[in-house]
This record gives structure tokens, C-alpha cells and sequence, in this order.
């Protein structure tokens, strides 16, 4: 784990304004090595991989084509469900 959702106003004046409030709450629930091992990467400087952020997207892209071809026509008949039901009639 690397992050805790809140909402849009706990994180503007919670996370934001008491830094050790979260810190604490973060070091309870992953340990004093993970969190110091998260903040020695946080703060590491690293090359932006073109390539790999262009694959990555490539890749959510694929996904979120194959999550929506089943939603195509969700909640409404498609348009073979149709022509096979006028073909019955």
C-alpha cells in the first residue's frame, strides 16, 4: 500500500495541515520500514521512461476498450438480439 483514499476535504485539511497526524496513521498501518522505504523513493530523483509511460498507456487504453465492448448496449436490446427476434416472428 502507498496511499490512503480520503476525501477531497480530509485531504485538503488533514493531510495537508498535520503532516504527523497522517504520518502516524501511515506507520501504523504499513510499519516504520515500508513508510521510510516509500519516502527514500518519493524523494529519489528518477528519469521520465518515455517508452515505458507510452506502453502503460497503450496498455489501460487496450483495457478500458475490452471493459467497455460489455457495456456496449447494456440496458437496451442490441441490434442482433433484434434481428433474431424479427426473424422468429
Amino acid at each position: 500500500m502507498n496511499g490512503i483514499l480520503l476525501c477531497a476535504g480530509c485531504h485538503r485539511f488533514v493531510a495537508h495541515v498535520d503532516y504527523e497526524e497522517i504520518r502516524s496513521l501511515v506507520i501504523r498501518k504499513i510499519g516504520v520500514e515500508a513508510f521510510q522505504g516509500l519516502r527514500i523513493r518519493a524523494m529519489t530523483i528518477t528519469k521520465a521512461d518515455e517508452a515505458m509511460a507510452i506502453i502503460t498507456l497503450k496498455c489501460l487504453i487496450s483495457e478500458g476498450k475490452k471493459n467497455n465492448a460489455g457495456m456496449q448496449g447494456a440496458g437496451r436490446r442490441s441490434d442482433a438480439y433484434r434481428g433474431a427476434e424479427q426473424q422468429s416472428k
